[in-house]
Parts: C-alpha cells; structure tokens; sequence
C-alpha cells in the first residue's frame, strides 16, 4: 500500500529511529482503522517499508498569481520527494471449525474493501495514491501445535493438519495420519513424553507378546501346561529308553554268562566212551599192524576192565573228546586227573 506521505531516506535502516517511530505510528493507526472494518482483525505487522515512487500533492488555489477560477485545483509534481510504500500483514482470528474457509473468504474481502476505501477518503488514517493489493495467503500450520503444547519434547509428536476445515494436531497414532502407527491385537497407541509413540498391549498379566506393537501374543496359563505336558513325555521317553537299555544290557550279559558257564562246564566235563551197539573185538583189530612176538594185537576191551583198588579201569580213563558214533560220556564224578594208557 503507497501512502500520501514523503519517503524518509532514513527508513532505509529498519534500526533507524524514524523508521521504528513510523512503523510504530502506522501500526496503531491502521489497526484501529481494520478492527473498525473487519469483523475478525486481530493485529497488522509490518513487513516492509521502502520507496513507493513519485509523491503527488494537490495544491488548492496556489497558483493565484496565474488568475485561474477560484475553484481551480492543480496537481504539481514534486521532483525530490517519494511516497512511502508499507507492505503489511493483516492478522485474522478465525474459529477453528467447519466454517472457518467461508469466514475467512468474508475477512479477506472486508480487508480489501477496507483498503480500496482509502483512495476516496479524505479523513482517513491515510490516503492511499495508487490501487492497493491484497493476496492472500495459505494458512500457516508451522508452531500451531507448538503453541497448543508448549513443551516442547511432546510437541514435536505432534502436526497440524486441516480436517474437514477444522486444524488439528494429530500423531502418528491417530489415523487421519499418513503413516499411523498400527497396534496388533487391539493394542492402544500411547505418545509418551521424550519416547513418542507405543503400543499399549492388552492382558499383559496373562500374555506374551513376541512380536513389536502387540503382536504374536501367546497366552501364558497354555503355554505352561504345554510345557509341562512336553516335559512329561520327555521324561517318561527317557525313562522308558534307560529301561530298555539297562534290561538289555542284563540280558546281554546273561547270555554272556550262560554261554561262559556252559563252556567252562564242557571244558571241565569228563566223558566216558561206551561200546557202541552190536560191536566185537573184531571191529577193533587193525589188520595192517604186525605184531611182534609176544605182544597181543591192540584192540578195545569191550568188556568190564579190571579193578584196581576199588575203582575200574574205565573209571580211571579219561578223554576230552567227545564219543564215537553218538555215544553219551558219562561225567566222572571222582573228577581223577586225565589217564592215557
């Protein structure tokens, strides 16, 4: 906006104390002007300020000497001055609701009239000498959480988003959210200060949960019964498998016994060969032996040895061959040393 008034060269240095003094009176004096025009005005801030071109003055009846009519108004170009250029900012408060587009529609016009209005207007705050702009502007949603939530470590879990014309500060929990944080098993997402967003899992008391945000839960009062049964087989699998072994083993070593045994006792048993059925004496004669003069020809005695002291000669005679043709040895109890005679 280019006001009717001369531009200062010290408003080139916004830390200027002339620059601060017309900011300043330029802010009071337009802020009762708007709060009179818009409904919802809050504040004017001021941007900038700088050269706003060539200043035009009206002069009324100065030129009397040219004996111009009385009612004569010239306008007269000034060579050296400029008029002050004010870029501003018009500051609305607004409802935060559903009607808050429309009622800043109806804001953003009475601000443009308001400012047309200051072309005309010969008793105003300011005269404005050219047409002004108005624009407008998209809202601005940085730190609006931040002043809903000063501190600072929750409101950073924090951004405002426009829903159904109504701003809100939303979390990765809720699900208006592009990326929501999703909690299995109808676990509830919780923003923690300094940590951020977590799963509040269901039933902790009684359930396990081994997967991030509540997930793979498994009931603890099952899994211990499961385990228990799991155990209980186990234990009986590795009894009955030391049993069978340990009865093995026995048996093995039974067997080795017997069998140790029953060759000890053949080993240790004493035979007696007996005659086998229908044979003479002269189923025993070697008929290619020649025998010498005076000795008798070798043979078996078939018959009942001679006793000597008691006891037989066959008693006496021992072999640890088995018998000839099937003959069952007689085990000799006087258990006499082996005799060959």
């Amino acid at each position: 906006m280019v006001i009717n008034e001369v531009y200062d060269p010290e408003y080139d240095n916004p830390n200027s104390p002339k620059y601060k003094d017309f900011v300043e009176t330029f802010t009071s004096k337009m802020k009762e002007y708007y709060k009179s025009k818009v409904k919802n005005f809050k504040k004017v801030v001021v941007i900038r300020v700088s050269r706003g071109g060539a200043l035009l003055k009206l002069l009324h009846n100065a030129l009397a000497e040219l004996k111009l009519a009385s009612d004569l108004a010239v306008y007269k170009t000034g060579t050296a001055e400029e008029a002050v250029k004010v870029e501003h900012d018009v500051v609305l408060l607004l409802p935060n609701n559903d009607t808050s587009s429309a009622t800043y529609e109806e804001n953003l016009g009475s601000v443009q009239s308001a400012t047309t209005e200051l072309l005309t207007c010969t008793d105003c705050v300011y005269q404005v000498v050219k047409e002004p702009s108005v624009t407008s502007v998209d809202v601005n949603l940085s730190g609006f959480c931040e002043r809903i939530f000063p501190d600072k470590d929750l409101a950073e879990f924090f951004e405002a988003k426009n829903i159904s014309g109504k701003i809100q500060c939303i979390t990765v929990c809720s699900a208006e959210h592009e990326n929501q944080k999703t909690c299995s098993n109808n676990g509830r997402c919780t923003i923690y200060k300094g940590k951020g967003p977590f799963c509040e899992c269901n039933d902790v008391i009684t359930t396990w949960y081994l997967g991030q945000d509540c997930a793979l839960p498994i009931q603890k009062t099952p899994f211990y019964v499961g385990l228990s049964v799991t155990l209980l087989c186990l234990l009986i699998l590795i009894v009955a498998m030391t049993v069978y072994v340990m009865t093995n083993k026995q048996k093995q070593a039974r067997a080795r016994d017997n069998k140790k045994k029953l060759v000890n006792e053949w080993i240790n048993d004493d035979f007696e060969w007996t005659k086998p059925n229908g044979a003479t004496s002269s189923d025993y004669r070697n008929p290619s032996f020649t025998p010498e003069v005076g000795h008798h020809n070798p043979m078996y005695h078939p018959g009942t040895p001679p006793q000597w002291n008691g006891l037989s000669r066959g008693d006496m005679w021992l072999s640890d061959r088995p018998a000839a043709n099937g003959a069952i040895g007689r085990r000799n109890r006087a258990n006499l040393p082996l005799v060959h005679l």
